[in-house]
């Protein structure tokens, strides 16, 4: 019985070792992805909306870096106000395909957050 948990257990391990891998590499495209949103897109770099959108994406910052599975669902709460502002864009600016793609990018880190935290707390 034993041996059979801790294969399960390491079976857990590994997946959320992929999906926490997976989960910075969206979070770090995210980030990109907004700065590239003001600073590129947008008419003029309004550095207040800016930091209004990326600062609480940093506060979870460090709980990521240390695997903690809570930070993975705060960024799951997090993102869903990306992914509405991202819907927003599609219809309402002149860059559909941008703002399809930066939505796309929030739906799939959102798995990998929620799937991270889920494997993370079973470890």
């Amino acid at each position: 019985m034993n041996e059979t948990s801790n294969a399960i257990t390491a079976s857990f391990a590994r997946r959320a070792d992929i999906a926490w891998r997976l989960t910075m590499a969206l979070y770090a495209l995210l980030l990109l992805s907004l700065l590239a949103d003001h600073a590129l897109l947008r008419t003029a770099f309004r550095a207040p909306v800016w930091l209004i959108q990326t600062a609480p994406l940093l506060l979870v910052l460090p709980g990521l870096l240390r695997r903690h599975y809570r930070s993975g669902i705060w960024l799951c709460f997090m993102v869903l106000f990306h992914f509405l502002v991202a819907v927003d864009n599609v219809v309402i600016s002149g860059k559909p395909l941008f703002y399809s793609a930066m939505a796309a990018l929030i739906i799939v880190l959102f798995i990998t957050s929620m799937l991270f935290a889920r494997w993370q707390a079973r470890t």
